[in-house]
Parts: structure tokens; sequence; C-alpha cells
């Protein structure tokens, strides 16, 4: 998604579209890899995506104890990043999100919800077809 200018990446994308496949046929598809059958691995559907937004997105989440993680993560990119260091505007962005739900540090998602799960597991359609 892109709210804020910025754009991903091509092997961002390219791995976004490769789960998406993933999710959809490969997953649902008794007939996308019939191997997978012999392995009593049958099919099944997603209820939700967690898509990650550079905005707000529907969902904002909790990422205090997480975020010195995700700095030393992006910091491993150092080809990408030119002697640059993520963490000042990345800790200002999640204290901007994180103030809206109460928490120190936020990241935003969107999360399209595909099906609606039972107590039991059991799913249906989030909407009609």
């Amino acid at each position: 998604m892109v709210r804020t200018g910025y754009i991903n990446h091509p092997d961002h994308g390219a791995v976004g579209d490769l789960v998406l496949h993933s999710i959809n046929p490969a997953a649902s598809t008794r007939l996308y890899d019939t191997s997978l059958l012999d392995e009593e691995l049958e099919p099944w559907d997603i209820a939700e995506l967690w898509l990650m937004n550079f905005g707000d997105g529907d969902v904002l989440v909790d990422i205090t104890k997480t975020f010195d993680t995700k700095v030393a993560a992006l910091r491993t990119h150092a080809s990408q990043l030119s002697g640059w260091d993520p963490e000042p505007r990345l800790r200002t962005w999640a204290a901007a999100l994180g103030d809206k739900v109460g928490r120190d540090l936020a990241e935003g998602f969107t999360v399209p919800q595909l099906r609606v799960l039972d107590d039991e597991g059991a799913s249906e359609p989030a909407r009609d077809a």
C-alpha cells in the first residue's frame, strides 16, 4: 500500500506477490500440487492477511518490545543504507502511531478479513461472492 509516496524495492514487491500467490490459488486448491495430498496436507483458506502499512493502517500493533530487533535487522542492509541510521526516523514514526493507541511504539497494518472463523476453527467467507 502506498500512502506516503514511498514504494518498496522491487525484491520486496516480488516477495509480496509470491506470498499472495502461495495463499491463493496454491494453498486453497487441491489440484495445484497433488503431491501435498500424498502427505495428507489438505488445502486451507486463510482468514485474514496482515499487510504492513506505511501509514496508519487499519490495525495498530504495539512494537515497543521488538523495536530494537527491527532496527538491528534493518541495519544489516548496510549496502542499502550507505551509512544512514534508520533508527531516529523509524522511532519518530512508531512513536506517533503509538500515541494513537496509548503505547510507546506501534506499527500499522492493513488487515483484510477473507474468512470468518468460529470457535471451533471452521470458517465461511467474510462476504458473499
